[in-house]
């Protein structure tokens, strides 16, 4: 039995089709999360953690990239 692919969601999607981004940058989500979740260097992590994952050339999911993001050392 074949079981259907798995989706593949980049980060955006879940601001622009759930929460209603408001912002005119997508990476500007990324600051917000920093200032409530009190990480310092949170942005500069979520990016390089996709960049990562963009150079390997395989798809991913948002999972993906947080998953990333610990192995990369974010506690």
């Amino acid at each position: 039995m074949l079981l259907p692919p798995k989706p593949v969601v980049t980060s955006w999607d879940v601001f622009d089709t759930l929460v209603a981004r408001s912002v005119p940058n997508p990476n500007l989500i990324f600051g917000m999360v920093r200032i409530c979740g009190d990480i310092a260097d949170f942005v500069q992590r979520r990016m390089n953690a996709q960049a990562v994952l963009d150079r390997i050339g395989n798809p991913y999911v948002l999972h993906d990239i947080y998953r990333q993001m610990t192995v990369d050392g974010l506690p």
